[in-house]
């Protein structure tokens, strides 16, 4: 195990395993999903699938936890309603997603992320500090690929801590690309985040400028909290 990542990932307490929790989408026998890029191929898929975004995001935390935990075993995939009922501090918790994935209130609530950093999502989504600087985008679920692309998205990379829950992550963008971004500035930069905030909880704000690309951010806001 690499003792930097994990004090990284759980500054305050040992850890047995990650949990990954992603949005689920859901299709069903009546509304079920259809193969992207094709429009001859009849198979549909009445099940659950995930985002690719949030999947590019989360191979990328992997790849960081991958040196502190043995992945055959200790690694989980909770739906939202698995870890909301059973995170403990045992386990560290990653979130992907904002408005796609309903743990989100619950990490702002009972994780504490109010403290550092909220969500509003109405015709504009947005992210507010604790400071009440507004990073917003127009509802990205409205927008075209290309109106998406030529907007400024912006996410967030947040850790919190305490005794009941242990550490809680959370990689979340406004849009797709800027949550994927988020996994990629976690597994890129955790060591600038350690020395900058050693064991206080973070957020930091990404931003994401036009044409936005994943792998094209830059940080213009953090927030830290003493435990």
């Amino acid at each position: 195990m690499d003792k930097q990542i994990a004090e990284f990932l759980a500054p305050r307490h040992r850890f047995s395993g990650v949990n990954l929790c992603l949005p689920r989408l859901a299709g069903s026998q009546a509304v079920p999903m259809r193969l992207s890029g094709t429009t001859e191929d009849t198979f549909t898929f009445p099940s659950l699938a995930l985002a690719e975004r949030d999947a590019r995001s989360a191979m990328h935390v992997i790849r960081l936890i991958a040196n502190a935990v043995d992945l055959a075993s200790d690694l989980e995939f909770p739906t939202p309603d698995e870890f909301m009922h059973q995170n403990s501090r045992e386990r560290i918790g990653v979130v992907f997603g904002s408005r796609s994935n309903h743990a989100l209130p619950w990490v702002e609530a009972e994780a504490h992320l109010e403290d550092l950093v909220r969500f509003e999502f109405g015709t504009d989504w947005a992210i507010v500090g604790n400071d009440g600087r507004r990073f917003t985008i127009r509802d990205p679920s409205t927008l075209s690929r290309e109106e998406y692309a030529a907007s400024t998205d912006y996410g967030v990379v947040a850790r919190t801590t305490n005794l009941r829950l242990g550490s809680v992550f959370l990689v979340a963008g406004l849009g797709g690309r800027a949550t994927e971004g988020g996994g990629i500035y976690l597994f890129e930069k955790w060591r600038e985040l350690q020395s900058h905030f050693g064991k206080e909880d973070f957020a930091v704000i990404l931003q994401f400028d036009p044409p936005v690309d994943p792998k094209r951010s830059k940080l213009i806001a953090q927030y830290s909290r003493l435990q």
